[in-house]
């Protein structure tokens, strides 16, 4: 029992309950209401759950290959902070892969104690459902009009319709589950959220999650079909060789296969048009496009990645050219919608081999598993979390799933039941055990201590930025100073669209005429992001305003190489060689430009004069 307050509960209610609430909570407050809210939340929570539990926990912590490589991925992860270039945001993403881990080994551990039921996670799962689905009740209602874009703001208790419909993905997989572990007139309220669940994700034109939804039917038919083969494959090839070979086939694939996939599709699409684009929020070219720049990313760091968390940074560095929405538009992008891919370029081969060993290690030996099981609802049970944990697989690798903190939570959790049931049946031998013991629990503790930190950190960042929008607005550059430096902290360096918080000290500082102080900030903006385009422009302009004008002309051109159809360098350009009487050059830069403006004319009246 874990006792709170004057209030006596068990531990798996105590653990249900910092699942449910962290998928639920959020605040506007923040300028993404559910991410970081939900990660503090969730952070706190494990806190005083193995605060209030460290009495209980010394315990034989049986450690097998699955556990090993679990951890060593996160490790790993962890131990990109040696060589990425934004440390804010390895900090961040390594954070959320601990939380994750840290609900994986809180469920199983509860799971091997038999304090963890399918059927109050499943009561936890209804509860979760009806509340999402009050919320987008509540969304749809107050749309004016229903049409295809208005689909967007149908976000349930998630940040994205895409995301929303996945969090449903994973919803179902235990109500499914909780259908073998239930009374007569609790399985049919179960049945009509199902439905009204499959309704939804139909609803919320999420092809990705289609996409897991088909595959996880698939993986269960196949399971119950082909399982005399299943049994003979599993019987004549030992499981680590399957392992093994699974591993290097997904890894050829991603690595080899699939980039020439991506650029033979890009090949046969016709060339889009840059109007048509840019309104076009689901193009297919645009998600191929940001593909292969993620795979050149790849082959410029393959061995250990660019980081975690640090895609958005070195993304750009590929050139923003054919993503006509990024360039016109201010569109970002902060993940390469593959999971697979993000993983690859983040942590490189290496943190992607773990990655893989785990994911796929789980998925066989929970395949055995299944094969073993004698009682009939147990095996159904059994494999509709294999189906699950594949079809949500298959998602991730069209989505960006592995963002959330709602996610992880309950993948972390079908992962732990799977890990469990394979345990039960002996399935995976222990390599060795470990005794767990205050100390360990001391260590957990202070480790959490340090992730609720980051949070707060970022929490108070993005309040601070919030207010950083709002001055800019009113052109109010003092309190716009004042909130950068309320905002910037060790664990938060840049803001949710990838813009340093020093770019917007520094354009502050420069729109009251301290370009000195401009400078300074604008040069901390560029190691937190080197290939930001506006804070390579602006810091070319620093550089003009302090009288070096051949730096300024390298940031300049920098600038224009990441973005070709960003026109404010090759204006700034044009200008510096009118002013050296370079009129070739000038006029080089002129033809580059994009869009038509009145600065562009000026120059080419000058131009044109000149000759």
């Amino acid at each position: 029992m874990t006792k709170i307050g004057l209030f006596k509960i068990s531990r798996e209610t105590a653990f249900i309950l910092v699942l449910v609430c962290s998928s639920l909570f959020y605040t506007r407050m923040t300028l993404d209401y559910t991410l970081v809210p939900r990660f503090v939340f969730l952070s706190f929570c494990l806190f005083l759950f193995v605060g209030l539990n460290v009495k209980v926990n010394s315990f034989k912590l049986e450690v097998d290959i699955l556990l090993i490589s679990y951890l060593g991925y996160v490790l790993f992860t962890c131990g990109s902070l040696l060589w990425t270039c934004n440390t804010s945001e390895t900090l961040f993403e390594s954070s959320k892969l601990l939380l994750g881990f840290g609900v994986f080994v809180s469920a199983a551990l509860l799971s091997i104690r038999r304090e963890f039921s399918f059927r109050n996670i499943g009561i936890a799962s209804l509860i979760l459902f009806l509340i999402a689905l009050l919320v987008a009740v509540s969304q749809i209602i107050e749309m004016d009009h229903f049409t295809r874009d208005s689909l967007y703001h149908i976000t349930g208790v998630s940040s994205h319709k895409n995301l929303f419909s996945a969090f449903l993905f994973l919803n179902l997989v235990f109500c499914l589950a909780f259908l073998f572990h239930t009374s007569k007139n609790l399985r049919i309220v179960t049945i009509v959220c199902i439905l009204i669940s499959l309704g939804l994700v139909f609803l919320l034109q999420s092809r990705a999650v289609w996409l897991g939804l088909v595959s996880g039917i698939f993986m269960f038919v196949v399971l119950y079909a082909f399982k005399h083969p299943l049994h003979y494959i599993f019987k004549k090839i030992p499981i680590y060789l399957l392992i093994i070979g699974v591993v290097l086939l997904i890894a050829g694939f991603v690595l080899f296969v699939f980039p020439i996939v991506i650029e033979k599709i890009i090949e046969l699409m016709p060339n889009p048009n840059p109007k048509a684009n840019l309104l076009d929020t689901t193009s297919g070219f645009e998600r191929l496009t940001i593909w292969e720049k993620t795979i050149l990313m790849i082959k410029g760091h393959p061995a250990f990645g660019v980081g975690a968390g640090n895609w958005q940074i070195f993304f750009p560095n590929s050139t923003l050219s054919g993503l006509w929405r990024v360039e016109d538009l201010n569109v970002t992008f902060q993940r390469p919608h593959n999971d697979f891919l993000w993983i690859l370029s983040e942590t490189g081969i290496a943190g992607f081999t773990l990655y893989l060993i785990f994911s796929v290690g789980l998925f066989l030996h929970a395949i055995k598993t299944f094969l073993t099981i004698d009682d009939q609802r147990q095996r159904m049970i059994h494999g509709l979390f294999i189906s699950g944990m594949t079809g949500f697989m298959v998602l991730s690798f069209f989505d960006f799933p592995k963002e959330r903190i709602e996610h992880t939570i309950w993948i972390n959790v079908i992962y732990a039941i799977l890990y469990c049931k394979i345990r039960e049946n002996s399935i995976i031998r222990p390599l060795f055990i470990i005794r767990w013991r205050w100390w360990a629990s001391g260590f957990t503790l202070l480790l959490l201590i340090f992730i609720i930190m980051i949070g707060f950190l970022r929490f108070r960042g993005e309040f601070n930025t919030k207010r950083i929008y709002t001055y800019r607005e009113k052109q109010d550059w003092q309190k716009v100073k004042s909130a950068c430096d309320n905002a910037f902290s060790f664990a938060y360096t840049i803001d949710p669209v990838s813009i340093p918080i020093h770019w917007y000290r520094g354009n502050a500082n420069a729109s009251v005429g301290n370009y000195g102080e401009s400078l300074n900030d604008l040069l901390v903006a560029y190691r937190k992001h080197p290939y930001n385009r506006n804070v390579l422009n602006d810091l070319g302009s620093a550089y003009v305003m302090t009288g070096n004008t051949e730096l300024a002309k390298t940031f300049y051109r920098e600038a224009a190489r990441i973005s070709p159809r960003f026109d404010d360098p090759r204006l700034n350009l044009i200008a510096l060689y009118i002013n050296e009487g370079n009129w070739e050059e000038a006029a080089f830069w002129e033809k580059s430009i994009t869009h038509d403006s009145e600065r562009r004319s000026y120059y080419q009246k000058l131009i044109q004069e000149a000759k």
